[in-house]
């Protein structure tokens, strides 16, 4: 077997493992996360679907081109790494959202047991600012701080949505 072979061969395996990595990902958020309650419409993205026919081009390429062990090598790393960020990114983007037991945000998924308390910086005088704050230029978005004193930003597109999950959020998690 050709050693330039190699790579090309670890590439397939590794972007393959990445999409099986995927469908355990999407059945583990799914189960952890419950019943949705509030689903948030992203605009249509397809910047996952991009990246994924992308790392299939550079498996097929690497069997065609002759590139250097060492360069196919790192080709590979990058094929595995960018199958990995376009699965997690495919898997969680059309689920954000509020579910009875997380929240899926901007392709993180964080579980209301991890939270300690919900923080809005632009407005923390009461949960009627959230429209106010939401019109604002720091707008649609507030900070999750974790157990592990992690400060999280929750980005939404909408108002609407920033709305009802920021009062959501805090109502579950008042001091």
């Amino acid at each position: 077997m050709d050693k330039n072979v190699i790579p090309a061969i670890a590439a397939v395996i590794l972007f393959c493992a990445d999409i099986i990595y995927g469908l355990i990902l999407r059945k583990k958020v799914l189960t952890k996360a419950g019943k949705c309650l509030l689903l948030v419409q992203k605009k249509r993205s397809y910047t996952a679907a991009a990246i994924l026919v992308t790392c299939a081009v550079l498996i097929v390429l690497l069997f065609l081109i002759d590139l250097g062990f060492v360069n196919e090598l790192i080709i590979a790393g990058c094929i595995s790494a960018g199958g990995y960020v376009g699965v997690k990114s495919l898997v969680l983007r059309k689920r954000d959202g509020l579910y009875e037991n997380a929240v899926i945000n901007n392709e993180r998924f964080l579980l209301f047991d991890d939270i300690k308390t919900v923080i809005n910086k632009t407005s923390e005088a009461s949960d009627s600012d959230a429209t106010a704050s939401a019109n604002s230029e720091n707008s649609k978005h507030f900070s999750v701080i974790t157990k592990k004193n992690e400060t999280m930003e929750l980005v939404f597109d909408t108002e609407k949505a920033f709305c009802e999950i920021y009062k959501s959020m805090k109502s579950l998690f008042q001091e």
